[in-house]
């Protein structure tokens, strides 16, 4: 009797854990976005330093670290294009979205 019960609870469990991965499979793109929102943020701090009221002459400094956070904001951005586009694909959504995602 232990051992049916005990089977039947390995059961439910395994059974609930593919529904929760077929209902939320998120990693794969929640990641990239996170980071697509931790580097726009990097991005948008070097910008604002920029407009430092403060700050003296223009600083060489300030604009090359700007550049550098702008390239990798869209290295990052293109970086999570690709999770984003997979998961569009088939079934899983609708036709316009994906044609605005690949720019029909």
């Amino acid at each position: 009797m232990t051992s049916g019960i005990c089977s039947r609870c390995c059961c439910w469990w395994a059974r609930s854990g593919i529904n929760f991965d077929a209902a939320w499979p998120s990693d794969v793109v929640q990641e990239p976005l996170a980071g697509s929102y931790a580097q726009l943020a990097r991005y948008l701090e070097a910008k604002a330093n920029l407009f430092d009221p403060d700050g003296e002459a223009q600083d060489d400094a300030a604009l090359i670290r700007t550049a550098m956070a702008n390239s990798q904001l869209v290295a990052q951005l293109n970086f999570t294009k690709s999770p984003l586009q997979s998961r569009l694909r088939g079934d899983r959504g609708s036709r316009s979205t994906r044609c605005s995602l690949h720019y029909c």
